[in-house]
């Protein structure tokens, strides 16, 4: 939205002065029409200038239809102050008695400071988010469909039946975030933090998950099958691919096999000396298939 800063203070100089009659008329009626289409006000401050912003949005969205203009003073508000957009969005969800749906779709947030914004519900498919930083964010029921997060910080943020299909999560920070019922699906993790989240009953299907840090994070009730397929779940989304293809394969016992009567030698290089360990507590639990009402451990088929 335009924004033009006029002080009232300053002296008009004499050889400034209007004296044109027809140029006068013309620059009234100029005058008058800015006044129709805008909102004319003071501020002595660009936090008091924020929150003015911020009432006349609320002011201006009142329409069912929300066009170009709207949608760039919608987003101007985004970047310029979170808290003034929170507020706007609990005023208007209030009279509305409903979430408005924010249609965002395709905009450039890259490196964007949004710590707590309230973007619940809001239409972000194919936006670019890179390096933005959305800590304690409130993504719940937001579509991030093919939206690029790329060294995003979503570190404690709500991520709640949100929409990250085809996602790109690389290097993203989502430690101690909450993602439940979550769709990840076909969504690119490459190098993805985490540490202490809480993933569970998630969509995973397709999912690229390579070199995850994972540590201290909760994960249930992951979904590696599509949505035409009987529902098979799993507990590490690092080991969600792996599984689907030992399970499609058919030679998911002998997989299983194989883990319990081999040792696998991990060597970790180091400066002191270099060690090995056998397979790990979580591999071996990693190859527990569940479908429907029965699952796959050490080859053999158990009832539940």
């Amino acid at each position: 939205m335009p924004c033009i800063p006029l002080d009232a203070d300053v002296p008009v100089k004499p050889a400034f002065f209007e004296r044109d009659p027809i140029k006068i008329q013309l620059l009234d009626e100029f005058k008058t029409a800015l006044r129709t289409k805008h909102t004319v006000d003071t501020f002595r401050s660009e936090r008091e200038l924020v929150k003015k912003f911020a009432a006349a949005l609320k002011h201006g969205v009142d329409s069912s239809h929300v066009d170009v203009t709207t949608r760039e003073r919608q987003i101007d508000l985004l970047k310029a102050d979170a808290n003034a957009w929170n507020e706007w969005r609990s005023g208007t969800a209030l009279r509305r008695g409903a979430e408005e749906r924010l249609d965002l779709a395709g905009i450039d947030l890259r490196g964007a400071a949004l710590e707590g914004a309230d973007l619940s519900g809001a239409l972000l498919a194919h936006a670019d988010l890179s390096g933005a930083d959305l800590s304690k964010a409130d993504l719940r029921r937001a579509d991030l469909s093919g939206a690029r997060l790329v060294g995003a910080d979503l570190s404690y943020s709500l991520l709640e039946e949100a929409n990250l299909t085809e996602a790109n999560l690389t290097r993203t920070l989502l430690s101690n975030a909450l993602l439940r019922r979550t769709n990840l699906t076909f969504a690119r993790m490459i190098e993805t933090d985490l540490r202490g989240a809480h993933v569970q009953d998630c969509h995973v299907f397709g999912v690229a998950a390579w070199s995850i840090n994972s540590q201290d994070a909760s994960q249930s009730g992951l979904i590696i099958s599509s949505a035409h397929e009987a529902t098979v779940t799993v507990d590490d989304i690092e080991f969600a691919q792996l599984n689907y293809l030992v399970m499609r394969s058919g030679r998911a016992r002998e997989f299983i096999n194989i883990l319990h009567s081999r040792t696998v030698l991990v060597w970790g290089v180091s400066r002191r000396s270099a060690s090995s360990f056998s397979t790990s507590s979580r591999a071996r639990s990693a190859a527990t298939i569940r479908c429907r009402s029965y699952s796959i451990s050490s080859g053999r088929w158990h009832g539940t």
